[in-house]
């Protein structure tokens, strides 16, 4: 789990704000495995949040009811991805008290959040607005959204180069519907696309949907998912539903936790009720991923000299 901590002055006002209007957003967006937290550089430790705060989220259909503050410790800090002030007098009082500390810090500035302690409903209302059109772009630097699509003609260049990326690293290219294993991109294109349903498979596979994962902003190829629309006995012992991978060169930016998710829509689109997904029991990274979408391990196997898990998600 990726985790923002939001720092204010008193933890009850601006940084629960911030906290539950991120968690709202990630929901809403579809970002599993990315949550908020917050605490104060001067917070009356268990207070509740004040009510204006709690006035501006209630109008937004959110709740701080069960909001408590408290102090900004070495240990919230180190145990967070990020933390996000909301000024640059709380980013220096933080790295003046918290000396040596690793976890990046930033600061709201695009504007900086003004203290509406004491303040009106209005003074509440203009600092969630402007803790709210800060955090997208937060979002999407934790975990960047994505966007699937079919592979098209056009795509051969950027297909064949993120091929090409994997076999001159050496590893394996995951939910790629056999790509390195194809003889041209004209030939791969045609089976995926005669893979898509049960009339025209190819002969000893299941019909699958493959897709490329493009980065929503930049458009980048960055990973590419093949959702496998039913199971046979190999897929149920060791394959399961979906394969994926990502670009090596654009790893741990938040892309694979993305593509799962959206993937996982497609599988609900297919009339899929649940899905299994494997992983190498030493790939601690997809573990992860396959968790933060719910995934619950049934058990592990033998594969090849080494142990698969089994997850199984609930749609």
């Amino acid at each position: 789990m990726k985790t923002v901590l939001f720092v204010c002055t008193g933890n009850t006002c601006r940084s629960p704000m911030a906290e539950c209007l991120f968690n709202a957003l990630a929901r809403e967006q579809g970002a599993p495995g990315v949550c908020a937290a917050s605490a104060g550089l001067c917070a009356p430790d268990g207070a509740p949040a004040s009510e204006g705060a709690l006035f501006a989220m209630r109008r937004r259909g959110l709740s701080l009811e069960g909001h408590r503050a408290r102090t900004v410790t070495r240990g919230l800090l180190e145990g967070a991805d990020l933390a996000v002030c909301m000024g640059q007098s709380h980013l220096s009082a933080l790295r003046a008290r918290f000396p040596g500390l690793t976890t990046p810090i930033r600061a709201f500035d695009d504007p900086p959040v003004s203290d509406p302690y004491g303040g009106d409903a209005a003074a509440y209302e203009r600092a969630a607005r402007d803790i709210a059109r800060q955090l997208p772009a937060l979002l999407d630097a934790l975990s960047p959204a994505v966007r699937l699509v079919p592979p098209t003609e056009a795509d051969e260049g950027e297909v064949l180069a993120y091929r090409d990326e994997f076999l001159s690293a050496g590893e394996p290219l995951h939910g790629t519907a056999w790509l390195a294993e194809s003889g041209s991109y004209r030939e791969w294109l045609a089976a995926v696309r005669d893979n898509l349903t049960e009339e025209t498979v190819r002969p000893g596979l299941v019909p699958s949907t493959t897709l490329l994962a493009r980065d929503a902003k930049t458009g980048a190829l960055v990973g590419m998912i093949d959702i496998r629309h039913r199971l046979n006995d190999f897929l149920l012992a060791f394959g399961g539903h979906i394969g994926y991978s990502v670009s090596p060169s654009r790893r741990r930016r938040g892309y694979a936790t993305r593509m799962l998710a959206a993937a996982l829509e497609v599988c609900r689109e297919l009339g899929l009720s649940r899905v299994m997904i494997a992983c190498d029991s030493e790939n601690a990274a997809s573990a992860r991923t396959i968790e933060r979408c719910g995934g619950v391990m049934e058990n592990e196997v033998p594969e090849d000299g080494r142990l698969t898990r089994r997850y199984w998600i609930d749609l």
